[in-house]
């Protein structure tokens, strides 16, 4: 199975001149830390704590301008640490940062090229990330068990100079998650079916009943229909505790 952790590079804590990446400070880190977790860790950017964390398992896969290459190159090497090294390929180069149609075929054939992905989207341009949810939320509704998690550095105290930064790593793949159920809600009553085409780890039961209320309904098979599946849908849909749904 190809396993990867996908990442837009981008461009903090300095710029690039003239092909070379300047560095504001690099011994000014911030603190990172993953969410259910207190072990905090000190990182210049995301890139090393992926490098760290996923290295054994998956394969890093990093999407990049020019420019993104070069800096993030530059930190790595100011580490001088021999297992922190990325491999870019030509296919994940962003050759214009301003061709939304080029990037987004780009992310796309880089996610189809693996089995299962994890994706990080807190740096980058402020387009590519939106851009990067976009495929992420049409790769959830027809492959939810592909993508395992979508990783963003929520910020808990803002890096400033006078001041060290904390960031939590929080997974966002329950909200593609639940855009899979809003979606199917919305259109249940359109098609009966939808159901059974868009799948979701959470509210699984929610998603079996509206099956088998829209099986008895295709079945014609009254009596389930009012004497169980009904009734076990109407139970699930109480059920549900997430307030965007509810309406």
């Amino acid at each position: 199975m190809k396993k990867a952790v996908i990442t837009i590079l981008g461009i903090q804590g300095g710029y690039v001149n003239n092909d070379t990446a300047i560095i504001n400070n690099f011994d000014h880190k911030a603190l990172y830390y993953f969410e259910g977790s207190n072990d905090k860790k000190e990182y210049f950017n995301i890139v090393p704590l992926l490098l760290d964390k996923y290295s054994n398992n998956y394969e890093i896969v990093p999407i990049f301008t020019k420019e993104a290459k070069i800096f993030n190159q530059k930190v790595l090497q100011e580490y001088n640490n021999p297992n922190y090294k990325l491999k870019f390929s030509d296919s994940c180069f962003i050759e214009d940062d301003k061709n939304f149609d080029a990037i987004f075929h780009l992310m796309h054939k880089t996610i189809e090229n693996y089995d299962e992905v994890i994706v990080d989207v807190t740096h980058g341009f402020r387009h590519l990330p939106l851009l990067m949810l976009v495929e992420l939320i049409i790769q959830n509704f027809s492959n939810t068990n592909k993508i395992k998690k979508i990783l963003f550095a929520k910020e808990i105290t803002k890096h400033a100079k006078e001041k060290q930064g904390v960031y939590e790593v929080i997974d966002l793949k329950r909200y593609a998650q639940l855009a899979n159920i809003s979606f199917i809600l919305e259109n249940f009553e359109k098609n009966y079916t939808v159901a059974n085409h868009i799948h979701s780890t959470l509210y699984k039961d929610l998603i079996t009943a509206l099956n088998d209320f829209s099986e008895d309904i295709m079945a014609l098979n009254l009596k389930n229909l009012y004497s169980q599946s009904a009734k076990k849908l109407i139970k699930e849909l109480k059920d549900i505790k997430h307030a965007p749904l509810q309406e």
